[in-house]
């Protein structure tokens, strides 16, 4: 009977020493863990367009164009918040179609671009990397580019999408 009492003062003494441990643990992380902020994310629309050829263009033995550097240039259309500004874009593109009698422009390409304009009446832009795809005729990308001026230290990353020839659709978020 006296074992039997100590192995249940024991095991009591255990039970509460596992509760109070848990409890501080829970206490402490969840003092320590703090919001995480808001990304801002901008969406806005824009136009583009083609400035000039190609730098080098070749097609290759089996079939595929190539086309490297070709200057664009473009401007915000509008914007969810006050973000306006212009764009211009070097990019790359290898083409699945054939470049002498276009029927679906399908390619991928990719490119550098960059952007200067305003956020909320400060001056922002940012400079970075794309890349897309283009099937019959509709692009959609991916970017990620390096703030400066009110986004100076800022990665931003985004996507892209819109008819070519036509308005772009863009959602970017500042990440920092």
């Amino acid at each position: 009977m006296v074992k039997m009492v100590k192995l249940m003062k024991t095991t009591k003494k255990i039970a509460v020493f596992g509760m109070v441990f848990l409890l501080c643990f829970f206490l402490t992380g969840a003092t320590t863990t703090q919001a995480k902020k808001d990304k801002p994310v901008i969406n806005f629309t824009f136009v583009w367009d083609v400035i000039g050829h190609a730098d080098r263009m070749w097609e290759s033995c089996n079939g595929v164009w190539h086309l490297r550097d070709t200057p664009h240039d473009g401007h915000v259309v509008t914007g969810d918040s006050d973000f306006y500004g212009d764009l211009f874009l070097m990019s790359s593109l290898n083409v699945f179609d054939d470049m002498m009698a276009l029927t679906t422009l399908n390619s991928v390409g990719w490119g550098t671009f960059s952007f200067e304009g305003n956020y909320w009446e400060e001056a922002v832009g940012f400079t970075g990397q794309i890349n897309f795809k283009i099937h019959e005729w509709y692009m959609i990308g991916k970017f990620t580019c390096h703030g400066s001026g009110g986004f100076e230290g800022s990665l931003i990353k985004g996507t892209i999408e819109g008819w070519i020839g036509g308005t772009n659709i863009v959602q970017m978020t500042i990440m920092n």
